[in-house]
């Protein structure tokens, strides 16, 4: 939304999981079971003018929407030794995948 003045904004997330998957201490899940979080807004505009905005980047938000559906992820491990600082880094782990119904 143009034309609102925001002097600050904060958000405060806070992910909540099972650490015994993460430390592998047992056979569980390292997901979040759930995400919350709280956005602090400092403007004078009236509150309905930043209710539509909080509605409009709920809705193009892609952290959000990525974090409440199944998306695929991917990625790869490379490494570069600081004792050779002109290395270029090599792949010792070329395929990382995961989608929910993997």
């Amino acid at each position: 939304m143009k034309g609102l003045t925001i002097e600050h904004t904060e958000v405060h997330a806070k992910g909540y999981l099972d650490l015994r998957g993460l430390l592998t201490l047992a056979d569980v899940p390292a997901v979040f079971s759930q995400v919350s979080f709280t956005t602090l807004v400092m403007s004078d505009e009236p509150d309905d003018k930043i209710h539509q905005l909080a509605e409009m980047v709920e809705k193009h938000c892609p952290v959000m929407d990525s974090l409440m559906r199944s998306v695929a992820v991917s990625g790869k491990v490379e490494v570069k030794r600081p004792s050779a600082p002109v290395e270029t880094p090599h792949v010792i782990l070329v395929e990382i995948s995961k989608k929910d119904n993997d």
